[in-house]
């Protein structure tokens, strides 16, 4: 369950310098949120006026191509002559409408969750993104992360980062993850937006020729950038869909836009900053570290939310992911999806068509306080026709229930979709029982009403993965590390009669363990009681039964 990132401490010069004047009748930070928020709505408004009906009509032109005429899969790398080409090469109509669509694949908890509020109660919500890009003959190669998060956003400007002479955080190690505190919330009351990229292998680099090595660290860990600033005035979220966005630094003569806008337009207002929604991932990101660019822009086709295709998309933690009940939330947005566009990394363009992607999210008022995760969509054999994605997270988490506020429990799932259907393993339905190593070993078995499933990663030596930012009580900092090279194997059985339904294996699993602390194995098997069952196994879909006005933000 990655801590969809953020981080740290100090702001550089180039975010505070860009920090926009005030108006004068604006004073306070939720009076300041409010203002943005009307001058966002007047602008989303005029723009989905005229944007919706050709973004309609060019998703429908996508999804008619999407089945037997579908382009085989195909990347290809070519060095960049200058950071401006890249921009005549993206898709040129406008992105999707920030509007809550009704789309098939649209998951509940889409939207952003902040409820507002004087900056006292501490809060963060992070999104990850990740695409598979395959070389020429369909394998797996290079792949790529984006987080970004937001945290504490009513929170005052702390007068520590408002100096432009602060220095950078240092770059990230290999190290081991520290361990957390029971309790922990988020961010330590301080407001922060960050994006953080993580994306191909150091020695991967070294194939393009380029001479750029990136800051990755040691042991096969992957490149890795990111950018933050403590105005959070510039970020903007839909209550009910996936959309999101913040300008870092405006362009030289432009206004940051407070909502979604047409790749164009962006390209021509934003300098740093990225925007998201279910059809587009765009951004433009200068790394505290070193001071390099990194650029992107995608669109995607959805494919698999959570829950079977076509059918009623679900919570991924049942419908008390409404309430305040869990210390994270989490969400995977959507468990498969194509991507088509490209990555300029270090002056290195690397494009795909129908690459393989997938998103999730997380919020609340702490993040767990140990966790792991994996995460796979690429499995040999897999053809555009045929499709499987598998998702395994396990962590200990921080209840607010009644009678049990402030209690800890631990909670594992598994979750598979496979040609159109949706297999579940959550412990409501069934014992989920784990065993992790600290690093480099994950195995998990599930069991529900009809099925089994069993899931083995593991990763190669000298693979010590590369270390993420996350909430933590101090603010974003290193507090856990993932690869994309893991090798994993799940397999599905009728769970009577053994039958073996299902066996596919990948070396492109996403994996991750977070928090800590991590001296040995992590053994754990998770059921609940009956009444417990009875409860969470509620079928009950609040984005249906509730009216707009009274939904929580986000649902």
């Amino acid at each position: 369950m990655p801590a969809a990132s953020a981080a740290a401490s100090s702001v550089p010069a180039a975010a505070t310098a860009a920090t926009p004047r005030r108006p004068a009748a604006v004073t306070s930070a939720v009076s300041y949120r409010q203002h943005h928020h009307a001058q966002q709505k007047q602008q989303r408004d005029a723009r989905c006026r005229l944007h919706r009906e050709c973004h309609l009509h060019r998703r429908h032109s996508l999804q008619r191509g999407s089945g037997g005429s579908r382009k085989p899969i195909a990347s290809r790398a070519t060095s960049a002559t200058s950071p401006r080409a890249s921009s005549s090469a993206g898709p040129e109509s406008s992105p999707a409408s920030s509007q809550a669509v009704a789309r098939p694949s649209r998951t509940p908890h889409s939207g952003y969750h902040y409820p507002g509020g004087d900056g006292e109660a501490p809060f963060f919500e992070g999104w990850y993104f990740k695409v598979t890009v395959p070389d020429a003959h369909g394998v797996p190669g290079d792949s790529f992360a984006w987080m970004y998060s937001v945290e504490n956003p009513s929170a005052p400007l702390p007068v520590e980062n408002s100096s432009a002479s602060a220095p950078p955080p240092a770059a990230p190690s290999a190290a081991s993850c520290p361990g957390g505190k029971k309790g922990e919330r988020a961010g330590g009351g301080v407001p922060c937006v960050m994006m953080q990229v993580m994306g191909p292998a150091v020695e991967r680099q070294a194939e393009w020729g380029s001479g750029e090595g990136g800051a990755g660290g040691e042991g096969g860990a992957r490149d890795y950038v990111f950018q933050e600033t403590a105005d959070t005035g510039r970020f903007w979220g839909e209550r009910h869909e996936l959309a999101l966005g913040t300008c870092f630094r405006p362009r030289e003569g432009q206004v940051s836009p407070l909502g979604e806008v047409p790749p164009q337009e962006f390209e021509r207002r934003v300098e740093h900053g990225f925007q998201v929604t279910p059809f587009l991932n765009q951004g433009i990101l200068k790394d505290q570290h070193d001071g390099s660019i990194v650029r992107w822009q995608y669109e995607v086709t959805p494919i698999d939310g959570w829950g079977p295709r076509g059918g009623t998309q679900l919570s991924t933690a049942g419908w008390l992911a409404a309430l305040p009940a869990f210390e994270p939330h989490w969400q995977v947005c959507m468990a498969l999806g194509r991507a088509t566009g490209w990555v300029e990394w270090r002056g290195h363009r690397i494009e795909f068509t129908n690459a393989v992607t997938y998103s999730e999210k997380n919020w609340g008022g702490a993040f767990p306080l140990k966790w792991f995760w994996i995460q796979c969509n690429v499995f040999s054999r897999m053809s555009l026709g045929s499709s499987i994605a598998l998702t395994v997270a396990g962590a200990k988490r921080l209840l607010n229930l009644p009678l049990v506020a402030n209690s800890v429990e631990e909670v594992g799932m598994v979750g598979l979709h496979w040609e159109g259907q949706f297999i579940e393993f959550v412990p409501n339905r069934g014992a989920v029982e784990w065993r992790v190593q600290p690093w480099g070993s994950w195995w998990m078995r599930a069991e529900n009403e009809q099925y089994e499933v069993t899931v083995e990663a593991h990763t190669l030596p000298g693979d010590n993965g590369t270390p993420l930012r996350a909430p933590t009580a101090e603010g974003m900092r290193i507090f856990c590390k993932d690869s994309f090279e893991g090798r994993v194997k799940v397999e599905l059985r009728q769970r009577y009669s053994g039958q073996l339904l299902l066996e596919a294996e990948s070396t492109a699993a996403a994996v991750e363990v977070g928090g800590g602390p991590w001296w040995e194995a992590w053994k754990q098997r998770s059921r609940m009681n009956a009444a417990q069952s009875a409860v969470i196994s509620l079928p009950l879909h609040l984005s249906s039964i509730l009216p707009p006005s009274l939904q929580p933000p986000g649902l």
